[in-house]
């Protein structure tokens, strides 16, 4: 059985990430949800749930009642109905985009994961998750990023796809989207994650199915022994002469 806590601190140690990598589970029953999973006791994003674990270091979860502060991710999770106003892009027109029209194509043609299958979700970090995940979600700056894009192709696995329109990137692009998928994708942190969630600057998020943790971390480790490994090892020019110069002097 593949090892998720060891994965969890492996990964940590050979990235360098700022905060350690998260396991996203879906649960259909509240009650069934381990007691290491502290619940969010008020309305939150379902961003702020991966920013609490992220930061806090601990497991979270949040409910279908509760997920309700941004309309759009909670429907995503397939916890209620998305708002007609959200649907048709009356809500948010002029502040998303220029125009109803331009509003509603942010929302057009995503997935959604089936209507009140799950009644809450959970992140944890990864090296002391208490339960098998559903999704990995790592954030990174773009070089870790390419890190695990080198371990997805290893052996010979599909490039990595990044599709986004800058609205979703934790909580569909990373997460549904490999949930419903089974695929390795990669998204940016969205304005959502970077307003409410403390998202970096220079964030990009890798999710990662769980069918898919095992490969990626022995990939990352053969990766890692060929030319990829990360930080790179540079090849260093000489010195420039005058910096010889002054060096001699000391």
């Amino acid at each position: 059985m593949c090892d998720f806590n060891k994965i969890g601190r492996e990964l940590d140690r050979m990235l360098r990430v700022r905060t350690t990598p998260l396991g996203l589970k879906y649960f259909e029953d509240e009650t069934k949800i381990p007691e290491d999973f502290q619940k969010i006791d008020q309305q939150i994003t379902v961003c702020q749930l991966m920013g609490m674990a992220r930061y806090h270091e601990s497991g979270f979860f949040t409910t279908a009642e509760l997920a309700t502060a941004c309309a759009g991710g909670g429907a995503l999770q397939g916890f209620f109905e998305v708002p007609s106003d959200i649907a048709d892009g009356t809500r948010c027109a002029t502040w998303f985009a220029k125009d109803v029209e331009s509003t509603k194509k942010i929302f057009a043609g995503r997935s959604f994961i089936e209507q009140g299958k799950f009644k809450a979700l959970g992140a944890a970090p990864l090296d002391s998750i208490s339960i098998k995940p559903d999704v990995v979600q790592i954030f990174g700056n773009p070089h870790q990023m390419l890190s695990l894009v080198y371990a997805n192709i290893w052996d010979g696995g599909e490039n990595v796809t990044l599709s986004t329109n800058g609205h979703g990137g934790c909580c569909y692009e990373v997460l549904v989207i490999p949930y419903l998928t089974g695929k390795v994708t990669m998204a940016l942190t969205d304005i959502g994650e970077r307003r409410y969630a403390m998202a970096a600057d220079d964030e990009m998020i890798m999710g990662i199915p769980i069918d898919e943790l095992e490969r990626i971390y022995q990939n990352l480790k053969d990766a890692h022994k060929a030319v990829y490994k990360y930080p790179l090892k540079y090849n260093l020019p000489a010195l420039p002469q005058p910096a010889l110069n002054f060096l001699s002097k000391k």
